[in-house]
């Protein structure tokens, strides 16, 4: 894939709230003004204005987009629980609602964001103009063995008002939450993992291949990187994202 920023551009005009969805607020990042509006979903639970640093400005450079934290995360308030995918689906739904311009949307989620990308997706399908999952979690590895101390561990030592404290939930959320709208999208697969960690990748690699096969029209690209693709090679993400917001402004897939 065609490396569209060579080097990081001077970050554009940046607007920061707190928006209230009903009882509490999340904490807000605008930046751009063209539409449609890119919307940013963090993987864990690393603070919005960190975890989208680099991605959002750049973006901001041919879109409006926009990031925020979810409920108990960042600057934003803590939510009510259980911390599922639907309630930040719903959540989710109530912040676009007060931000202007509205829908479509082009939703980016990062690693588990993914998972919360697709319950929107399939939740609110007619806002949805198209979407970019970057490394997103599978959700066959709830009943794959090799994961299952990993997803216990994770749970365990979350609070109960987290959302890894849901994280199976969560994941069978995702896995229900089908069909998603046939709108373009771009998954991305990181091909490199820590040493310790390598030979997971031939198994990822080969649930995001299931997964890509159910979306026709959908673009598939391995990219030769870790994980953190967000930080470590921001010009795929964002030239991913250039890619399904150009084909949203044109009408095609």
């Amino acid at each position: 894939m065609a490396i569209l920023l060579p080097c990081l551009l001077s970050a554009q005009s940046l607007h920061e709230g707190m928006v209230d969805v009903g009882g509490h607020k999340l904490h807000t990042l605008l930046m751009g003004e063209h539409g449609p509006t890119v919307v940013l979903e963090v993987g864990g639970t690393t603070p919005a204005a960190r975890a989208w640093r680099i991605v959002q400005p750049e973006v901001a450079r041919f879109a409006r987009v926009l990031a925020y934290d979810r409920a108990g995360n960042g600057a934003s308030e803590p939510g009510p629980a259980p911390r599922t995918a639907r309630r930040i689906a719903i959540e989710l739904n109530a912040l676009l609602a007060k931000m202007q311009p509205g829908p479509p949307y082009v939703l980016v989620g990062h690693s588990f964001g993914g998972t919360f990308v697709r319950v929107f997706a399939h939740t609110y399908p007619m806002k949805v103009a198209g979407m970019v999952l970057i490394d997103p979690t599978p959700e066959q590895i709830i009943a794959h063995k090799e994961w299952q101390p990993e997803l216990e561990r994770m749970r365990k030592e979350s609070d109960a008002n987290t959302e890894g404290a849901e994280i199976i939930t969560n994941l069978e959320q995702a896995r229900d939450a089908w069909p998603l709208p046939a709108v373009p999208i771009v998954l991305l697969t990181a091909m490199k993992n820590p040493e310790n960690l390598t030979h997971r990748v031939p198994l990822k690699l080969f649930f995001h291949q299931q997964f890509a096969s159910r979306l026709p029209g959908s673009m598939h690209l391995q990219v030769d990187g870790f994980h953190n693709m967000t930080t470590s090679q921001p010009e795929i993400v964002v030239s991913s994202i250039r890619l399904v917001v150009d084909k949203v402004r044109t009408g095609t897939r």
